[in-house]
């Protein structure tokens, strides 16, 4: 700790008023007194303040958790670095201690979480409770928090992990140790999310404004795309392309064989922070002509890589509000957003691609969205995770595959008084959703016909 151990508290409040929140964030992951600093409740007033009307004024604090409020009405609509909990790591306590950011399945069996505390955990997906997950595998991988968690293949894990990238080949029974892991060095900034390539590579995009293609067979990088002029948040795939979503407002498509490394096309229009990429449609994963892009501008935009000037079409939000998460159903041709506003929106991607369903589901914002991906299953079902720990469900009580229209439509909304929702994976053959908390725990809902059970 050094020197700031001796900087009283009060000193230290003071100091905020010369810090932005991804200041305060930095401090936070340096020691034990940072982490408790960070948390004081005057000085998230003192940032909200500032940010919501200049810093005049006042509100009444009525045990107001200031820190939430910030976190809440701010993080996401402005495109700055989410400040998460960073609790110190000892490495010796048995169950994770912080906030669950990946929950992904592996050899269609078996089930992995990363969390805030450093730890990779295959849980026990019979065993997952309020009160305890059952924990199979419990391994402590990093010093650093785990920012996200991927599959490459039905066997290897890819881990964003600081500046680095962690992977893991897990054999069908074989028990998973910390030994186990690869790191991969390159990027000079905090590794943001990966997608697979193919069976054997991955891409990974960072705050050094760079994505990295690596080599998982022999752990090197080979490729590495420049040209956005802010940090770089989503990444989609489909050899020989490359796409990247951007804090600078574009999306930027990369071609593997120009040995460059630079665009081949930019995107741009988007008004705030881009955010999430998907194909339009399955033959796009393997043959890209069309995708979508998110951004917190609200808008949703369909784009062609042989008109990049400008959007094919765009699905708006109905209030402007950032469009957080959102999915495309290729069976049902729906295109499925949720937003910081608490509302969703179902969207048509037929030629008409109309809003054909739009519901205020939280008064908080929503995290996750996902869906059980089968055009054999009449009855689909979109859930929604919010930041208030709840899980909506919007879906057809028709034996036909078009949603019905809003005032047909049936809306099962089960509130379970968690955590906020942080990770979300939806297991079709388990008829289950499987979710990560700030608490540290993985939940299980069971899917039943007409709305959710709670396992």
């Amino acid at each position: 700790m050094g020197q700031f151990a001796s900087i009283s508290g009060d000193a230290a409040t003071n100091c905020a008023c010369f810090l932005s929140a991804l200041g305060v964030a930095k401090i936070a992951e340096t020691c034990r007194r940072g982490h408790s600093w960070s948390r004081d409740s005057i000085l998230w007033r003192q940032l909200f303040l500032q940010n919501m009307i200049g810093g005049k004024g006042s509100f009444i604090d009525c045990g107001i958790d200031w820190r939430r409020e910030y976190k809440d009405d701010f993080c996401w609509m402005t495109g700055e670095v989410v400040i998460e909990d960073c609790i110190p790591r000892t490495g010796t306590d048995s169950d994770l201690t912080d906030m669950v950011t990946s929950v992904v399945q592996l050899h269609k069996n078996r089930y992995f979480c990363g969390g805030h505390d450093g730890r990779v955990v295959e849980f026990d997906k019979n065993n997952c409770t309020d009160e305890q997950s059952t924990w199979l595998n419990n391994v402590f991988v990093t010093n650093e928090w785990i920012r996200s968690m991927t599959s490459v293949r039905e066997d290897t894990l890819a881990l964003c992990v600081g500046n680095d990238l962690l992977y893991v080949r897990i054999e069908q029974a074989e028990a998973l140790s910390a030994e186990m892991f690869s790191t991969l060095k390159g990027h000079t900034g905090p590794v943001h999310f990966t997608a697979p390539y193919n069976d054997t590579m991955c891409v990974s995009t960072s705050f050094d404004r760079t994505a990295r293609l690596w080599d998982l067979s022999q752990g090197v990088c080979t490729g590495i795309f420049h040209g956005h002029t802010e940090q770089l948040y989503g990444v989609m795939c489909s050899a020989p392309y490359i796409v990247t979503a951007s804090y600078d407002r574009s999306v930027r498509l990369f071609d593997n064989r120009d040995k460059c490394n630079g665009a081949q096309c930019t995107f741009q229009g988007h008004n705030g922070p881009a955010w999430f990429l998907q194909p339009c449609t399955e033959a796009d994963l393997l043959s890209l002509t069309r995708f979508y892009s998110s951004s917190s501008d609200g808008i949703v935009r369909e784009w062609d890589i042989r008109s990049p000037m400008r959007p094919s079409h765009i699905f708006p939000s109905m209030s402007c509000s950032s469009c957080n998460d959102f999915i495309v159903d290729h069976g049902h041709k729906r295109l499925v957003c949720g937003y910081d506003d608490g509302s969703v929106s179902v969207f048509s991607t037929t030629v008409a691609k109309e809003r054909i369903h739009h519901d205020l589901m939280s008064a908080r914002y929503i995290r996750k969205v996902g869906s059980f991906q089968s055009s054999a299953r009449p009855r689909h079902k979109y859930f929604f995770g919010d930041s208030n720990g709840q899980i909506s469900l919007v879906g057809s009580t028709e034996s036909v595959v078009d949603l019905p229209k809003p005032s047909t439509s049936q809306k099962a909304c089960d509130v379970h008084e968690l955590s906020g929702i942080r990770s979300m994976l939806c297991c079709e053959q388990e008829i289950s959703v499987f979710y990560g908390t700030y608490d540290g725990h993985v939940k299980r809902l069971t899917v039943a016909h007409g709305g959710m059970q709670k396992s």
